[in-house]
């Protein structure tokens, strides 16, 4: 009974916290006004290519990603649907491989946008970060391992269906190839830099390969969620050029590089002049996620189907 109204709680928290995103996101495309000319925050230079224009687009973005994912598992807790359980746990696991990152995105746009004070800013939301990342999910994550969670879900809703006979890894693979479609979308809004062995391209030249990578990765995300062999082989040869490619150039690159090469208005590559942020500091932030996901690729080769010894169910 306990854990029943621990999921419960937990449901409603998901449902009112995602209803809120839904709400908010649409509200917050009132920000382009505010920074549009003749709004009271107006600069030279703002609009699409502009740093805060990306922010407050990605803002809302991210706002609404947040919402497809909490209330489906909303919904499922409450009403104790036994899908919820396994894809909970992988939104778990794979906010600890991208959460690193994220978090360290969302206090920076905390302190840039929200004027937090100096308190707020130096101590209370790092501990903030700190619980979500990654104390609170490894806390989840042994919750809804335990039997007592199991138990809690499986009277409700007995029937089987594609999601519990996909293993955690697939699942994982499935929602990390959807976050990085979205992801690999950013370079659009900055003239379409993109990482490419060393060097960078950028203009229409970055955006065909953007586009490129976008259409392979889709293409493969369904062959992996179908779990064929060619995709096991495809996600490795996909990640590890992307990899390699993304922690190369970001390598060599000076952040004075990069910025030379986006369409960020004049008061916002002057704000950038007195950052100490090297090229090797973007590669840790953006390849550790990278290799971490690659990681879990190879560690998911058994689940594929030709790789199983006896898998006998067929995803419809």
């Amino acid at each position: 009974m306990k854990h029943k109204l621990i999921l419960t709680l937990i449901g409603l928290l998901l449902l009112a916290g995602g209803l809120a995103m839904a709400v908010i996101a649409p509200l917050e495309m009132v920000c382009f006004l505010l920074f549009s000319e003749g709004g009271r925050f107006y600069f030279e230079g703002f609009g699409f290519g502009s740093l805060v224009f990306a922010i407050i687009a990605w803002q809302v973005i991210a706002y609404d990603f947040i919402a497809l994912v909490c209330v489906p598992l909303g919904y499922g807790h409450v009403r104790r649907r036994s899908w919820a359980r396994p894809l909970t746990l992988t939104a778990l696991w794979s906010w600890l491989i991208v959460g690193a990152p994220l978090s360290v995105v969302i206090w920076f746009m905390a302190i840039s946008f929200k004027n937090p004070s100096q308190t707020m800013g130096l101590f209370v939301l790092p501990l903030l970060g700190f619980l979500i990342y990654p104390v609170l999910p490894v806390i989840l994550i042994r919750f809804y391992n335990s039997e007592a969670v199991k138990r809690a879900f499986e009277p409700q809703d007995s029937t089987s269906n594609w999601i519990h006979a996909m293993p955690i890894p697939i699942l994982m693979l499935g929602f990390l190839f959807v976050f990085y479609l979205i992801v690999l979308h950013i370079p659009f809004f900055f003239n379409g830099i993109f990482p490419l062995f060393g060097t960078w391209a950028n203009e229409m030249q970055g955006m065909l390969v953007a586009d490129g990578a976008i259409l392979c990765l889709a293409w493969l995300t369904w062959g992996t969620l179908r779990r064929k062999a060619w995709a096991w082989w495809g996600d490795v040869v996909y990640f590890g050029l992307l990899t390699t490619s993304v922690i190369v150039t970001l390598v060599q690159s000076s952040l004075g590089n990069i910025l030379a090469m986006t369409h960020l208005a004049p008061l916002e590559i002057q704000a950038f002049q007195n950052v100490p942020l090297q090229g090797w500091h973007l590669a840790m932030f953006i390849g550790i996620p990278l290799i971490a996901t690659l990681g879990l690729i190879l560690f998911s080769r058994p689940h594929f189907r030709e790789f199983e010894s006896d898998f006998s169910q067929e995803l419809p």
